[in-house]
């Protein structure tokens, strides 16, 4: 009996230090994500530990247009329209970054906008109670990375007191708030910047190789939002499927080359590129198909 209850006792110990390990080791690295909640939904910008943290709260009756064809809808509409299509708050989250020319890749269900995030919250998401694309390793990495945070490391920014919204009225007569694409930079410059990369200062040259006009300069955006330096957007008849990374040997190990074949799904290949730039990102029919008309 002694011995039975020594081996629970050791059992629960063993796991116990096996999860405390766990989570010390989980990297805290650059996140961006939506929190989908009513009346409003919030985009945190997660940086790495010695960077500050930057939330961003939307209204849900904000306007933005969806992509894959979907035309303009309200953030809660599209959250609903990806339920309701099977896409999940992918929908949510891929439009609004296309439209802010930010790199959202998740999203999360939750309330108590980032309050959800706490340790308590752990078993819930287990639980699978939450509607959300996030790995049991990210959950828990942003927990750890906010119950880290110093006071004064997390900046909130409330974008309707901002001029970032147009308001108009729709024929039915319902007001509601659009966003001002042309007034986007102004206010979100440096919140999605990674001082890692933007300390490398890698210069790109964007490449669309696919039919959908702008589409290089949607990835032109992205890319100088997070730090990096682009020096040329342009185009090219010679279509490719897949996106690509042209890099040195060099440029091959950095954290620049790194966001990019993890973001965009890159194919990276060992090129020896004019002095202009650092690295070619060619963009393919796989990143343009989010923006292909339903059918």
């Amino acid at each position: 009996m002694v011995r039975a209850i020594s081996f629970v006792l050791l059992f629960i110990v063993g796991i116990s230090l096996c999860i405390a390990l766990y989570i010390f080791m989980v990297p805290q690295r650059y996140l961006a994500f939506v929190i989908a909640a009513e009346p409003a939904m919030t985009l945190v910008i997660l940086k790495p530990k010695g960077q500050k943290i930057v939330t961003f709260s939307l209204p849900g009756d904000t306007y933005i247009e969806g992509v894959g064809g979907y035309g303009k809808y309200s953030l809660s509409a599209l959250w609903k329209l990806g339920t309701i299509d099977k896409r999940g708050g992918a929908l949510v989250s891929e439009s609004l970054s296309e439209t802010l020319g930010a790199p959202i890749t998740r999203y999360i269900s939750g309330e108590r906008g980032i309050d959800l995030f706490r340790w308590r919250n752990v078993g819930t998401f287990l639980t699978g109670q939450y509607t959300t694309n996030m790995t049991l390793p990210e959950f828990i990495g942003v927990v750890k990375r906010l119950s880290d945070s110093r006071p004064g490391e997390i900046e909130e920014i409330d974008l309707a007191k901002t001029t970032l919204f147009e308001k108009k009225i729709l024929p039915d007569g319902t007001g509601i708030l659009e966003v001002d694409l042309g007034r986007i930079d102004p206010i979100v410059r440096g919140a999605f910047e990674n001082e890692e990369i933007r300390g490398e200062a890698k210069r790109i040259a964007v490449v669309n190789t696919t039919e959908i006009p702008g589409l290089g300069s949607g990835v032109a955006k992205t890319l100088s939002h997070i730090g990096t330096v682009v020096v040329s957007v342009s185009n090219s008849t010679e279509a490719i499927d897949r996106c690509v990374i042209e890099v040195s040997e060099e440029a091959r190990k950095t954290k620049t080359v790194a966001f990019i074949h993890s973001y965009y799904h890159c194919e990276i290949k060992i090129e020896a590129l004019s002095d202009r730039a650092d690295i070619r990102v060619l963009v393919g029919k796989g990143y343009a198909a989010r923006f292909e008309k339903l059918k």
